[in-house]
């Protein structure tokens, strides 16, 4: 039979859906981009996208989600525990000019799309994992960037 984490993975969701399903029928799911990309999430499932590494990857995985038809929330901008040489939240020098920091650049709907695709961004959020973060350094990874992702997402 062999060790199949893909198929062990699309038999939890799977089966995840079909008790929540059962038990709260009318329950709005949010999955992992992930759990979408296994279509195993029902239709009209809130995404939550988190992957890509350059802008046009976040983008094009926003846009392949909404034109899937799903109200997208987007975190991938805004992941608090990534340590990054100079200022992602506030202004940082350009080429010639001062310009505003990757936490102010990303727009949930700044993909090329539809009207109706850009009507299923709900939002974004600021994420942080705890692997690097604890007591010593959650204050100062948490804020002012935090504050920053609320000031863009507003």
């Amino acid at each position: 039979m062999g060790n199949n984490t893909n198929k062990l993975l699309n038999y939890y969701f799977q089966n995840l859906v079909k008790l929540v399903q059962k038990n709260k029928n009318t329950t709005k799911m949010i999955f992992w981009q992930e759990v979408l990309d296994m279509n195993v999430a029902p239709a009209g499932s809130i995404a939550h996208v988190w992957k890509g590494e350059t802008m046009d990857e976040i983008m094009s995985e926003v846009y392949n989600v909404t034109f899937n038809g799903h109200p997208t929330i987007l975190s991938t901008c805004w992941y608090l525990n990534y340590i990054r040489y100079g200022a992602d939240w506030g202004y940082v020098n350009g080429d010639t000019t001062l310009r505003r920091g990757e936490y102010y650049e990303c727009d949930p709907t700044g993909f090329i799309g539809t009207q109706a695709q850009k009507d299923l961004v709900l939002g974004g959020e600021a994420a942080m994992w705890g692997e690097y973060v604890d007591g010593t350094n959650l204050t100062p990874r948490l804020w002012p960037r935090a504050s920053a992702v609320a000031e863009r997402l507003c």
